[in-house]
């Protein structure tokens, strides 16, 4: 994506498990329960499927460039079937987590960026490069946080930002068991999250 101008409050939801990678500038995003993650350059952030996060670009030093990679069931279960054995962190879940600046991977976008810029490619080779994309990270892990963070994403909820809902006046006017249902949470749970 590319965009130069500010956007602010962007509201989104990711219906399959997707990875943002910052080419250049810088984003902001806002978690269900109100986790602010800032993106640079060369970072990326794992966000699960079924999440509702708000995303920020304010262009204070140039437009924002990123990469969004979106991951399919099948590609996931490929990755986790063929990658070599390792044991998977335990602490690893289902929250959107960030990655730090890595040359390698930086390399890789720059690449993926020169080389595919003009073309349109099969299906065969989106899939592969994903999967090379996931060895890569996998291949830096040292936490391993990323094999975790896959076999666990049936877990996610997909909760919306309490905050985020409390500052649409719009909504104002509705009842509790309404705020709980349109931020994905029962009435206890979202009395307990507020």
């Amino acid at each position: 994506k590319l965009i130069r101008q500010d956007m602010t409050g962007i509201e989104f939801y990711a219906t399959q498990p997707m990875l943002a990678f910052v080419l250049a500038g810088e984003e902001s995003f806002t978690t269900f329960d109100n986790e602010e993650v800032i993106l640079r350059e060369g970072e990326m952030l794992f966000i699960p499927r079924d999440t509702h996060m708000v995303s920020d670009f304010v262009n204070r030093k140039g437009p924002l460039e990123a990469f969004l990679f979106f991951f399919d069931h099948t590609t996931i279960e490929d990755f986790l079937r063929r990658a070599p054995a390792r044991t998977a962190s335990a602490s690893a879940g289902t929250r959107a987590f960030r990655l730090p600046a890595s040359p390698p991977v930086s390399a890789y976008m720059s690449a993926l960026h020169a080389v595919y810029r003009e073309i349109s490619g099969t299906e065969n080779l989106l899939r592969t490069k994903l999967l090379e994309l996931l060895y890569l990270l996998d291949a830096l892990d040292e936490a391993e946080a990323l094999r975790g963070f896959l076999s666990n994403l049936h877990d996610n909820k997909g909760r919306r930002s309490i905050r985020h809902l409390m500052c649409d006046p719009q909504l104002l006017s509705l009842n509790i068991s309404d705020f709980a249902t349109i931020s994905g949470r029962s009435p206890a749970t979202f009395n307990r999250d507020f």
